[in-house]
């Protein structure tokens, strides 16, 4: 039998149902609820993560190449206001495959962030690895 589909005043229901629980939370500044979001997270279950940085030093030519192809892309070719971003260190997981543990299994104590690219390049079944590369302020 076909689901069927809720009636108006079954929407209308959920609709105000949610509009009150909406209306019911305290309001909180954006800023806090980003940072409330972006914290890191204990790695648990059948997961290597190996957390990276890789440092800007030594790529101030990526600057110049950016702004070069947005004034070079530039419909008129004139002159164009562009302040470049500023480089940023870029964070980044090594995910993979952790065999032989639970779904709420912690990660081993006490192993480096080299340690665990190891074990994730010892367990991976095939060449197929995620990178996984964030924006924002992860720390």
């Amino acid at each position: 039998m076909p689901p069927s589909t809720p009636s108006q005043p079954e929407i209308l229901a959920a609709v105000n149902a949610v509009r009150t629980a909406r209306l019911n939370l305290e309001w909180e500044p954006i800023s806090i609820k980003q940072a409330k979001s972006i914290k890191r997270r204990p790695v648990r279950g059948p997961i290597w993560s190996s957390r990276t940085t890789f440092p800007v030093e030594g790529c101030a030519d990526i600057l110049r190449i950016v702004s070069d192809a947005i004034h070079d892309l530039a419909f008129d070719n004139g002159h164009h206001d562009f302040t470049p971003p500023t480089l940023a260190d870029v964070n980044a997981d090594w995910i993979g495959h952790r065999s032989g543990v639970g779904a709420t299994e912690p990660e081993p104590p006490g192993l480096s962030e080299g340690e665990k690219y190891e074990h994730l390049m010892q367990e991976a079944r095939s060449p197929l690895v995620i990178f996984y590369l964030f924006g924002g302020n992860l720390q």
